[in-house]
C-alpha cells in the first residue's frame, strides 16, 4: 500500500537535482530473475485484488459519503472508480506479457529418460501463479533464469527412478504436473581398505628405530 500511495518517490517525481530515485535503486535488482519474477508476482497479485470484487469500492463509498455529510466538496466517484479500473487493466496487461499461460516441463523430453551418470537436469517453464515445485513430493530447489524459466538438478538414489513434477500455488493446491521415468549410472562405492601401523621396537635390520636410539 505504501508502495502505490507514495509512487511518486518511486518514480522520482519532485526530487532534487542529482538524487536518485527508488527506482534507479531498484533496477539493478529487477536484472536478477528472483526478484524480477517476485516483482511481477506482486504486480499480479494487486492487478487481481483490486480485480476480486468490489470491497475497496465499498470503503471508497463510505469515504465518499462521510465527505459530503461534512460539506466537503469531492469529485464524483464514478470517476475514481473508472480511473482504477484503468490502471488495473495496464497493470492486468503489463503482467499477462511477463506471464506464460501454462506450467511446462521442457527438459527431459518424453516418457523414458536415460542419463549417464547419476544427475539429471530438469528444465522447464512456470507461470507467475507457481510458488513451489515439488518432485515426487519433495519441495525442488530450483534456480530461475528469468522471470518463468527455472532449472535444477535431481540426483538419483536407484539406477531407475520415477519422476513426478508438480506445480504448486501460494495455498499448496496442484496446478500442473509431469512425469517422466529416469535411468542413471549410480556409481558404486570403493570397496573397504585396512590400514595395518605396526610398531617394531629395536628393529636393526630394515628399518631403524630411532626411538629405541637406533
Amino acid at each position: 500500500i505504501l508502495f502505490i500511495d507514495e509512487i511518486h518517490t518511486i518514480v522520482g517525481a519532485g526530487k532534487t537535482e542529482g538524487s536518485s530515485d527508488a527506482g534507479n535503486m531498484l533496477k539493478p535488482l529487477l536484472a536478477r530473475p528472483l526478484y524480477l519474477r517476485r516483482y511481477w508476482q506482486a504486480v499480479k497479485h494487486c492487478a487481481e485484488a483490486t480485480r476480486a470484487g468490489a470491497a475497496e469500492f465499498d470503503v471508497l463509498q463510505e469515504k465518499y459519503a462521510a465527505l459530503q455529510s461534512d460539506g466537503v466538496p469531492v469529485s464524483a466517484l464514478s470517476t475514481l472508480k473508472a480511473n482504477m479500473e484503468t490502471r488495473r487493466a495496464y497493470a492486468a496487461g503489463k503482467v499477462d506479457a511477463n506471464d506464460v499461460s501454462a506450467f511446462a516441463l521442457e527438459s527431459p523430453a518424453g516418457s523414458s529418460v536415460q542419463v549417464p551418470t547419476n544427475v539429471v537436469t530438469l528444465t522447464g517453464r512456470a507461470p507467475l501463479a507457481v510458488e513451489e515445485i515439488r518432485v515426487n513430493g519433495v519441495p525442488l530447489e530450483v534456480v530461475w533464469t528469468s522471470a518463468t524459466a527455472w532449472s535444477a538438478s535431481l540426483t538419483l538414489t536407484a539406477a531407475t527412478t520415477p519422476v513426478s513434477v508438480t506445480a504448486h500455488a501460494a495455498d499448496g493446491s496442484t496446478l500442473a504436473s509431469a512425469s517422466f521415468t529416469v535411468t542413471g549410472v549410480i556409481p558404486s562405492e570403493p570397496p573397504p581398505t585396512a590400514v595395518i601401523n605396526e610398531f617394531m621396537a629395536q628393529n636393526s635390520l630394515f628399518i631403524n628405530d630411532y626411538t629405541g636410539g637406533y
